[in-house]
């Protein structure tokens, strides 16, 4: 038997991500585990504010992280990500919705309406 969707945990994680820093952060982590200072260096956060944002998506289930000595490295969840024949896409599976993430962003034109990319998907 499939498991019951927990409505509150999804709510809870497209909370969490509604903010366009922890978006770009989790575009970042599609590329595999990073420190806190390299997300904050590439995302052009402060460390506070990236360090702020990973504990908030960690506290979500959204992402995991692991010690090694001095250095914490995040990493999304891999209980989230799907796969497509063995590879991974870059969407996760939140419960309630899946969130794709398209290599290349619509663009956004003079009014504010947004352009889908080259398979027809508007995207975060």
């Amino acid at each position: 038997m499939k498991n019951p969707i927990d409505f509150e945990q999804c709510a809870q994680r497209l909370k969490i991500l509604s903010d366009p820093n922890r978006l770009q952060l989790i575009g970042l982590l599609f590329n595999g585990e990073s420190t806190v200072t390299k997300l904050a260096t590439e995302s052009g956060q402060g460390v506070s504010m990236a360090s702020h944002h990973l504990v908030a998506m960690l506290n979500a289930d959204i992402l995991i992280r692991r010690k090694d000595g001095r250095f914490v490295y995040y990493a999304l969840h891999p209980g989230l990500l799907t796969c497509n024949g063995g590879a991974a896409r870059r969407q996760l599976n939140i419960g309630c919705c899946m969130v794709k993430f398209d290599p290349e962003p619509p663009v956004q034109i003079g009014d504010g309406a947004r352009l889908a990319g080259q398979d027809g998907h508007v995207g975060l």
